[in-house]
């Protein structure tokens, strides 16, 4: 009978052989055997270990630097905008390292006293958190970052509003301030900016014509060709309208300036392209005559206040518009388009019949016993016009996965949210003041759920997605950057996490999550890619 046993990790051959008296060639011929039938014990005895699941987690990371609405590339880095009143940190070779200069004036509510002007800062960070670098753009009057973007090659862009003596380049489409002057260093008009990927240099500083008024969103196509999105002014009659600006790759030129205008007042919040040059904005409209195309998905306003939904061609010509909204409130928050066409958009709505569809994952409105209304909404529409699928669900931000896929992120209540086992923080977040938080969540092409999670933030500035799938958060004032992780299949959260195991488990070290200590208005969707 043969008896045999598997070798432990490191365990000599000669611990399953006889003792020998002396080392014969036989016996040295026998311990080579012995040292294959060793090797193959151990492969055949070999019990591998059971796989197991993928945990979720959530790690953040704190931004030392003041940030606003922020982007995020592929890598996971974070690029932020903002407007502050000098001395802040700039990083040696930045572009403006010094402040504008210049004296402005705040206001109160019977006087106005001196001050710095503000400044426009724009800042970079790897995604630990580290800075990469830190920039002022600015003039002798006030001036302030509203939205951000960043393409492929790392190129930064920000839009927002500037006064007269801003630093405009000698390329740039419109040098001079196009506004009436502003009294006290006001900010009275709009900007764009293309910064190099190292920070180093304006490749363009431009102000924007004068029907932009008001700046909303950004985004830049696989060409260059920037799209700012916004408003007109609502300081005189006729009332605020949706106005689109297109700027050439080097900003030399302004494309198109095209303004959506109903009878009453609207706006646009969100835009996004495609590799064509289309352009595709939402936002909100009140107009019962808002521009909509034959064979809309939807040719008249529902409610009060309905999203609209509008492609502009590379010239800037109406190609297709659509209200999207039932008889309630209802407004386009975030748009993407993905590489087919399909448009994808998130936002607010108050509607009890705002367009949804069979099958999906909230097709009627599940209101808790806190709210009376609807949140929001996520809707994707095909290139033909139709519902690819609409449901019910917390608006927010937009994010483009690889496979056809959609990642949301935004603020969501109890019960707001379908929460999945995966989820790294299925709990609603609270505190003695406040009750609920942010979240993200992950459909698929079809809309259905394939993660969501609750996030230990209050307020988002911005959102995106890495290359490899990692959805990552930023949030608002000094709630930092947060990376979520979905768990694997056959992993649970378990039993709710308490903020202090959380912190101590999934946290950077010296970083701590804020909870309930923020409360300031939820900005808009200002960051785009």
């Amino acid at each position: 009978m043969l008896n045999l046993r598997c070798l432990s990790a490191g365990e000599p051959v000669e611990s399953v052989r006889p003792p020998r008296r002396n080392r014969s060639p036989r016996l040295k011929t026998e311990s080579k055997r012995l040292a294959w039938v060793g090797c193959l014990l151990a492969i055949a005895c070999h019990v591998p270990a059971h796989a197991q699941p993928l945990a979720g987690s959530l790690t953040t990371f704190n931004l030392p630097l003041p940030h606003g609405p922020s982007a995020v590339d592929a890598q996971g880095n974070v690029y932020s905008t903002t407007s502050l009143m000098p001395p802040a940190t700039t990083t040696p070779g930045a572009a403006q390292t010094q402040p504008g200069g210049g004296t402005c004036y705040i206001t109160l509510p019977f006087s106005a006293i001196a001050a710095p002007c503000y400044q426009v800062y724009i800042t970079k960070s790897d995604g630990s958190g580290n800075t990469i670098f830190a920039t002022y753009l600015g003039g002798a009057s006030n001036s302030n970052g509203q939205a951000i973007t960043v393409d492929a090659s790392g190129n930064i862009y920000v839009a927002g509003a500037a006064g007269s003596s801003f630093p405009t380049s000698a390329n740039a489409a419109i040098q001079t301030d196009p506004a009436p002057p502003a009294a006290n260093g006001y900010a009275n008009a709009a900007f764009a900016t293309k910064l190099s990927p190292d920070g180093s240099k304006f490749l363009y500083v431009t102000f924007l014509p004068a029907s932009m008024a008001t700046v909303n969103g950004i985004t830049v196509d696989p060409q260059g060709n920037l799209y700012i999105a916004g408003a007109t002014s609502t300081t005189n009659p006729p009332p605020m309208h949706p106005a689109v600006v297109k700027l050439s790759a080097d900003g030399s030129t302004v494309v198109y300036t095209k303004v959506l205008a109903g009878s009453n007042r609207d706006s646009a919040l969100s835009v996004a392209a495609d590799a064509a040059g289309n352009a595709y904005v939402t936002g909100l409209t009140g107009s019962p005559d808002f521009p909509v195309t034959a064979g809309a998905l939807q040719s008249q306003l529902a409610g009060v206040q309905n999203a609209f939904v509008t492609k502009l061609d590379p010239a800037g010509n109406i190609a297709y518009s659509t209200y999207l909204g039932g008889s309630g409130r209802d407004s386009g928050g975030a748009v993407k388009v993905d590489i087919g066409g399909n448009i994808y958009v998130a936002g607010s709505t108050t509607s009890l019949n705002f367009p949804t569809t069979p099958g999906s994952v909230e097709p009627n409105a599940l209101i808790p016993a806190w709210r009376t209304t609807p949140e929001g909404f996520v809707t994707k529409i095909t290139p033909q016009g139709t519902l690819g699928y609409s449901t019910y669900f917390p608006g927010g931000m937009l994010a483009l996965g690889a496979s056809g896929d959609l990642y949301v992120a935004g603020g969501a209540g109890p019960g707001d949210l379908p929460v999945t086992p995966s989820a790294p923080l299925p709990c609603v977040p609270g505190s003695a003041d406040t009750v609920g938080g942010d979240y993200v969540a992950h459909l698929d092409g079809n809309g259905a759920v394939l993660g969501a999670t609750y996030l230990p933030l209050k307020f988002q500035s911005g959102f995106g997605v890495t290359a490899s799938g990692v959805p990552v958060i930023v949030g608002l004032l000094y709630e930092g950057v947060t990376q979520v992780t979905f768990g694997g299949p056959g992993w649970t959260a378990g039993s709710c996490m308490t903020m202090a195991a959380l912190s101590a488990a999934t946290l950077s070290s010296g970083y701590t999550v804020p909870w309930g200590v923020y409360d300031v208005p939820r900005s808009r969707d200002r960051s785009a890619d």
